[in-house]
C-alpha cells in the first residue's frame, strides 16, 4: 500500500513540476578569464522573451516554464543553451568563437566584421530559417533576433505577420525598412522565398541611422543565396509537406446543455418549458467541429548555382501552397518565386552585379476578426440548429437552415455565410537591380546601382444576393413566398442585383545610388569611410470600381466588371437617360501619386586595436512627403 502512494505522490509532484514557471537569474562570464560579461544576451528558445546581462554579468528572466531552454548568445562568443529543471542560480561560463569573430555583419551600404561593429545589431543564418520551414520569412525572426517582436495579424493563409524592431513608435506604420541584397524593397518581405536567403541582419538604433528617415523602425538587410567563385554548378532541391490544424477551441454547450439552458431562463420569465424531453436533443451541432478541417501545407523550392574565374551565378524558383483550417476551398494561399543573380568581373577593377526577383501571390480570404467572422457566427449559433435545411439548394437558403431570431439578429449561419463568400487577392511583383562597382584605389571603391520595384495588385470580390433568415441585418435582399423580392416598387422593373467589387493598385519605384567607400588600416588603427547620395521616386495609382451584375448568371465565375452595368434610373426604374434620373451604381474612385525623396549620406568608422570602437553617421533626406516648410531632415548618430 504505501509503494502506491509513494509512486502516486512521485506522479503528482512530476505532473506539478512540468507545469511550473520559475524566475532564473545568473551571471555571465568570460571561460578562461572569469572576467563578467557585460551585454549577453538571454533569449528563451523559440519565443521573442529576454533580457541581457548588465555591466556585472548579472541577468534575471521571470516566468521561465519548467523544461524549457534558455540560449545564451553574444559577439565573438559561441552560443550556449541551458534546459531549465529548477530556479537554481545558473553561472554561464562563454567560450570565444574565432569563427564568428571573422563573420560579416551587412550594416547598410557596406560591411563589418562582427566584433567591429559598435551598434546594435542581431543575425539569423540560413541554417536557422530553413530548421523551421517557414511560410513567410518573418516567421524566421520569431525567437531568433533578440529585440525583434513578432505577431500575426490574422490566422488566414499567407497573412503578413507584424515586425516590431523598436516597439510601437507611431500611430502609422511601425513595420522596419527590408533591404534585399542593396535593394530597398519597402517593408514587404513576401518578395522572397525563404530558401533563398543566406543571412538576415536586423540592424537598429545608431546603426539604422544611415538610412535616414526610412529607418525609423529599423532596419532588415537580406543577403541572398550565390554562387562561388570557381565553383561547379550545385543543385540544391526542398520539400516540405505538413498538415495544420487548430490548437485550441472554446468549450460551449451541446444541444442537451444549451435546452437546460433555455428552459431555465423560460422559467424564470414565468414561460412554460420550450424543450420537455431534453433526452431527445442529443448533442446536436458542433459549429466548431463542423468549421475545423485539417488543411495540408507544402513548398517546394529548386536552385542551381555556381561561378567560374570572373563569373557567379544564382538561379532559383520555388511554389508553395496553404488552404486554411476553415473553407480551404475559399480560404487558401498560393506563392510562386523566381530568383535571378549574377556578377561579372568586366576588368579587373570593374564588376557587375545584377539582381531580378519574380514574385506571384494568390490569396483568398473569408470574413474574419471579431463580430462579422466565420468564427463569431460559430461561436454563438445555436446547437441546436442543424447545418442544411433539406432543401436541394435553389431557394433563398441556398440550401443552408436559418440561425433563428432569438439568437439575435446579427448571428447567421456561417457556412452561409462561406457560400455568399468570393474575395481574392492577387499580386505580380518585380524586383531589380543593375550594379557597377569599380575599384579606384586598392583602398578605394565607388559603386553605382539603378535598383526598381514594380507592382500590380487587384482584388475581385463579388456579393451574391444575400438572405439568411427573417430580420438578419446582413441581408441584402427579401424574400416573399420562399423567392427574392427582385421589385421592390412591384413596378415591372427588377431594381435589385448582386454587386460586383474590383480594386486596382499598381507600384513603380526606383532609386538610383551612387556612393564611395574608403578601408585604410596601418599599425593598430582602422579607419573606414563612406560618402554617397540617394534619389528615389515611388508612383502609384489605381482605381477602385464596382457595378451591378446583370450580364449572365450570378455566380462567381460571371462577376467581372465587363459583365456589370452602371445604372441611371427615373421612379419608374427605368434606364431612359432622363436629366432628373438618378446615378444607381458606386462611380469609379481613381488616384495617380508621386513621391520624391532626395539624400545625402556619410559615415566614419575607427577604431584601435578591434578594442576600441567610433562610428559616426549623418543623413539629410528631402523629401516631398514633409511639410512644405520643412522639405528636409537631418539623421545623425553616433556609437
Amino acid at each position: 500500500m504505501n509503494r502506491y502512494v509513494i509512486i502516486l505522490a512521485m506522479m503528482l509532484s512530476s505532473i506539478w513540476s512540468f507545469g511550473q514557471e520559475f524566475e532564473i537569474k545568473g551571471k555571465v562570464l568570460e571561460d578562461g578569464s572569469q572576467m563578467p560579461l557585460p551585454g549577453v544576451t538571454v533569449l528563451l528558445k523559440n519565443t521573442s522573451k529576454g533580457t541581457s546581462t548588465d555591466f556585472d554579468g548579472n541577468f534575471s528572466l521571470k516566468n521561465v516554464p519548467s523544461g524549457s531552454t534558455i540560449v545564451f548568445s553574444s559577439v565573438g562568443y559561441a552560443t550556449q543553451e541551458v534546459v531549465i529543471t529548477s530556479n537554481k542560480e545558473l553561472t554561464i561560463l562563454l567560450k570565444e568563437d574565432a569563427e564568428a569573430l571573422e563573420s560579416v555583419v551587412v550594416i547598410g551600404y557596406g560591411s563589418q566584421r562582427k566584433e567591429l561593429v559598435s551598434g546594435a545589431f542581431s543575425s539569423v543564418e540560413s541554417e536557422e530559417i530553413l530548421e523551421r520551414n517557414p511560410v513567410r520569412v518573418e516567421e524566421a525572426l520569431q525567437g531568433s533576433a533578440s529585440g525583434v517582436q513578432v505577431n500575426a495579424t490574422s490566422g488566414s493563409p499567407g497573412a503578413a505577420l507584424n515586425i516590431r524592431i523598436r516597439g510601437i513608435t507611431s500611430n502609422g506604420n511601425n513595420n522596419p525598412l527590408i533591404i534585399v541584397d542593396g535593394v530597398n524593397v519597402g517593408d514587404d518581405l513576401s518578395v522572397i522565398d525563404p530558401n533563398d536567403i543566406e543571412k538576415l541582419d536586423v540592424i537598429k538604433d545608431a546603426s539604422s541611422a544611415i538610412y535616414g528617415v526610412q529607418a525609423s523602425n529599423g532596419v532588415i538587410l537580406i543577403t541572398t543565396k550565390s554562387g562561388r567563385k570557381e565553383s561547379k554548378t550545385k543543385f540544391n532541391y526542398n520539400s516540405f509537406y505538413a498538415v495544420q490544424e487548430t490548437s485550441n477551441t472554446l468549450d460551449l454547450m451541446n444541444a442537451t446543455e444549451y435546452g437546460v439552458y433555455v428552459n431555465e431562463t423560460e422559467i424564470a420569465d414565468g414561460n412554460p418549458l420550450p424543450y420537455p424531453n431534453l433526452s431527445t436533443l442529443g448533442v446536436g451541432t458542433d459549429w466548431q467541429d463542423e468549421l475545423f478541417t485539417t488543411a495540408p501545407l507544402f513548398s517546394h523550392s529548386l536552385s542551381a548555382s555556381g561561378g567560374s574565374e570572373n563569373i557567379t551565378y544564382g538561379i532559383s524558383g520555388s511554389y508553395l501552397g496553404q488552404d486554411g483550417i476553415i473553407a480551404s476551398e475559399k480560404s487558401n494561399f498560393t506563392r510562386w518565386t523566381l530568383k535571378n543573380n549574377l556578377g561579372i568581373n568586366l576588368t579587373e577593377k570593374l564588376k557587375l552585379n545584377t539582381l531580378l526577383l519574380y514574385t506571384n501571390v494568390k490569396r483568398r480570404g473569408i470574413p474574419e476578426g471579431g463580430r462579422g467572422s466565420i468564427l463569431y457566427y460559430g461561436a454563438n449559433a445555436s446547437p441546436l440548429t442543424p447545418i442544411f435545411d433539406g432543401t436541394d439548394g435553389s431557394g433563398p437558403s441556398r440550401g443552408f437552415s436559418y440561425i433563428g431570431s432569438e439568437q439575435g439578429i446579427e448571428i447567421i449561419n456561417p457556412f452561409a455565410v462561406i457560400n455568399n463568400t468570393y474575395n481574392e487577392t492577387k499580386v505580380n511583383r518585380f524586383t531589380g537591380k543593375l550594379e557597377l562597382q569599380y575599384e579606384i584605389i586598392p583602398d578605394l571603391q565607388a559603386t553605382s546601382r539603378f535598383n526598381f520595384n514594380y507592382a500590380d495588385v487587384v482584388n475581385r470580390f463579388y456579393n451574391p444576393l444575400q438572405y439568411y433568415g427573417p430580420n438578419k441585418v446582413q441581408n441584402t435582399v427579401n424574400v416573399t413566398n420562399n423567392q427574392f423580392v427582385l421589385d421592390t416598387n412591384d413596378d415591372g422593373d427588377r431594381d435589385v442585383y448582386s454587386l460586383v467589387g474590383e480594386n486596382v493598385q499598381n507600384y513603380f519605384d526606383y532609386t538610383w545610388e551612387t556612393f564611395i567607400n574608403y578601408d585604410k588600416s596601418f599599425g593598430d588603427h582602422s579607419f573606414k569611410g563612406l560618402l554617397g547620395t540617394s534619389l528615389q521616386s515611388i508612383q502609384y495609382d489605381g482605381y477602385f470600381a464596382t457595378g451591378f451584375l446583370v450580364n449572365g448568371p450570378d455566380e462567381w465565375s460571371n462577376a467581372y466588371l465587363s459583365n456589370t452595368q452602371s445604372f441611371i434610373i427615373d421612379d419608374d426604374d427605368t434606364p431612359n437617360g432622363d436629366p432628373n434620373d438618378i446615378q444607381q451604381v458606386l462611380s469609379p474612385f481613381t488616384r495617380i501619386n508621386e513621391d520624391r525623396l532626395y539624400s545625402i549620406f556619410g559615415r566614419v568608422q575607427y577604431d584601435y586595436q578591434g578594442k576600441y570602437l567610433f562610428s559616426a553617421m549623418l543623413r539629410r533626406d528631402a523629401s516631398t512627403r514633409f511639410g512644405p516648410n520643412n522639405r528636409f531632415g537631418y539623421f545623425p548618430s553616433f556609437s
